[in-house]
């Protein structure tokens, strides 16, 4: 109950709900038009928010059940009564979508005219509810099929302490210990992934784990080891993450959490059949700055260093 609250009060919702309060073109004019379009909305929406399984995608799922049903209220005023007119009534426009505006009609007509609207509504129902299920395919199962591609599961009993600064649960209510366990883990899974694809020459796994300046990094590395034939990796001792909220980099980018970790980071240089030529182990303090991508998943842009104020 209290999630949806939050989604139907959130900021991006009212200020798209304002828009459409105060533009009177955004729904249709009559009696029978707006009690239709209302109901629509609803139905969509409802039918696209179901699958999902985060927040996020609730909220895509909701104002896009917005955009769409906008988008149709031409077609929508089509088939309706003319605002004002004599049949501009739910009551009317109900026996004329089942007698198909005869006067005396016989049972089997209205029998089968009503049939044809329960199977229409069954096919749009289901055409929503499998657009929904893609929708949220689309933003909640690419984590799986990344993380199906580790060598070693990484256990979340291993966890480092995690503190979560106050600005970052205001920013988002999910986001507290146990929301920022999660995403934890899917910076030790992208550092693990980082790793494989260094050492595999995977390119394209850096591409689905990083992105920026963090990216720009990581393919550096990789074109070093495929021009020297000597590959530098590091791994983490984690001991303690504080997650701190991130100005935006840019007007238009979104949540970005600076998850500033210290413990022992290890480096190793190896060469090309995979000999270690030398390792250098020492205590780090550094901020990842991770920014959410699509569903669950999050990626890394950047290694900063710690602010004087964290």
């Amino acid at each position: 109950m209290f999630r949806a609250a939050g989604i139907v009060t959130s900021p991006e919702i009212l200020i798209f709900t304002y828009f459409m309060i105060t533009d009177p073109r955004t729904v249709p004019l009559g009696r029978v038009g707006r009690i239709t379009f209302g109901a629509l909305v609803g139905v969509v929406c409802v039918m696209l928010m179901a699958p999902q399984e985060t927040e996020f995608g609730a909220k895509v799922a909701l104002l896009a059940g917005l955009t769409i049903m906008t988008a149709l209220r031409p077609l929508l005023e089509r088939v309706v009564p003319a605002p004002g007119s004599p049949g501009d009534n739910m009551r009317d426009f109900a026996r004329s979508v089942v007698s198909g505006g005869s006067a005396n009609p016989s049972i089997a007509s209205i029998t089968k005219r009503g049939g044809g609207v329960a199977l229409a509504a069954v096919l749009v129902v289901g055409g929503l509810a499998f657009g929904g299920r893609s929708a949220q395919g689309l933003l909640a199962s690419e984590p799986e099929n990344l993380i199906g591609r580790l060598a070693t599961r990484i256990d979340p009993a291993t966890f480092p302490s995690i503190r979560v600064d106050d600005a970052v649960i205001n920013w988002n209510h999910e986001i507290d210990v146990e929301g920022a366990r999660a995403i934890v883990l899917t910076l030790a899974e992208n550092l693990a992934l980082e790793t494989q694809a260094v050492v595999e020459q995977d390119a394209a796994l850096l591409e689905a784990i990083n992105h920026g300046d963090r990216l720009e990094a990581m393919q550096a590395r990789l074109a070093d080891a495929q021009r020297t034939g000597q590959t530098v990796i590091d791994s983490y001792d984690i001991d303690d993450v504080h997650v701190t909220l991130l100005v935006p980099f840019g007007r238009q980018d979104g949540l970005s959490l600076g998850m500033i970790a210290t413990g022992i980071r290890t480096t190793e240089v190896r060469d090309s059949s995979g000999t270690v030529i030398s390792s250098n182990t020492a205590p780090f303090e550094t901020m990842w700055a991770m920014r959410r991508a699509t569903g669950a998943r999050w990626l890394t842009i950047a290694e900063l260093p710690v602010p004087d104020n964290a």
